[in-house]
């Protein structure tokens, strides 16, 4: 469903309110409002710019929007937005790369520490 020649990267502010509504939604699990888009920007934008690019991104097929609902934006594959956000953060040098660390050790390699308790002597 995505449109030809709007691809992610090429319009940082459309990105960037991808961005706030991907952070908004998978911390509280509601949509931000076009209000809270607005001021979540930088720099700030108005209602009426926060709103077209919300329509921007249903356009382009990242987000879609319940017909008469307030509050009606969800993401089309939130694993996705998230890789394109990622992207786009690191080729502006905005996030660096993550290496993925293993455990290092089991519960069992780790050192034992003693606990100690206030006012008790210790044995």
């Amino acid at each position: 469903m995505r449109e030809e020649g709007t691809e992610f990267g090429k319009n940082r502010r459309r990105d960037e309110v991808l961005a706030i509504l991907v952070d908004h939604i998978t911390r509280t699990g509601v949509c931000p409002s076009y209000d809270d888009i607005a001021r979540a920007m930088v720099p700030q934008v108005g209602r009426s710019r926060a709103q077209q690019l919300v329509q921007q991104l249903i356009q382009r097929g990242d987000i879609s929007r319940a017909p008469g609902s307030r509050r009606g934006i969800q993401l089309c594959d939130v694993v996705r937005c998230r890789q394109m956000v990622e992207r786009a953060l690191l080729d502006r040098g905005w996030l660096q790369a993550r290496r993925e660390v293993a455990n290092p050790y089991t519960f069992e390699q780790l050192p034992y520490l003693p606990l100690i308790v206030k006012d008790r002597p210790v044995q």
